[in-house]
């Protein structure tokens, strides 16, 4: 689809493995072949006129590619209270939006929403003006060391409640292994 060699890419992109960079220029050529991730405030800026109209339903559809018992337009009809929310409270940081033939280009910095001190996401979309979304990528999360996992599935077996993460993961299991089974030959044993 699109080339890596002719768009303009971010230090992002140049450190992906072969096929993620071709994915990830394949993107870029729907954005015009510029990078989101490294347009500056010359280039796109934040216009109210050009906020896409991107809802819940939007981005599902884009994400799941299927279709419902309920309909696209069903689901655009509900709105989200969440929406605002998130807008005034500062989640969202550095919106730029870019025009793009029929489409917009959204670029932000977001929030966690659960633990401030973590760097924001740097998301883009590209939207065309009804809020279909034509492509969208966020840069992914390392992935946690071996001992901060440790840790974390330390915790939440310390929480005093039965998770499902830890009833498959190695090592956490033995907890949810049923009395019976766990001591099945014993009890045999005491009938026999």
């Amino acid at each position: 689809m699109g080339d890596a060699r002719l768009a303009r890419l971010s230090v992002y992109a140049e450190k992906l493995d072969a096929n993620a960079k071709q994915r990830y220029a394949d993107k870029v050529a729907l954005c015009g072949g510029v990078d989101p991730l490294i347009l500056t405030s010359k280039e796109a800026a934040f216009d109210i006129e050009l906020v896409p109209k991107v809802e819940l339903s939007d981005i599902k559809d884009y994400l799941v590619h299927a279709s419902s018992f309920v309909t696209h337009e069903q689901l655009k009809a509900k709105k989200s209270l969440e929406d605002h929310k998130f807008l005034t409270s500062g989640f969202l940081q550095e919106l730029l939006l870019k025009s793009h033939g029929d489409c917009i280009v959204v670029r932000a910095k977001v929030n966690h929403s659960e633990a401030l001190t973590i760097q924001p996401f740097e998301p883009w979309l590209l939207v065309k003006k009804d809020g279909a979304v034509k492509a969208a990528h966020s840069l992914v999360i390392e992935k946690p060391s071996q001992s901060e996992w440790t840790e974390f599935l330390n915790s939440v077996k310390e929480a005093g409640t039965q998770s499902a993460v830890l009833a498959v993961t190695k090592g956490y299991t033995e907890d949810f292994i049923p009395i019976s089974v766990k001591y099945s030959n014993a009890l045999l044993g005491q009938m026999a």
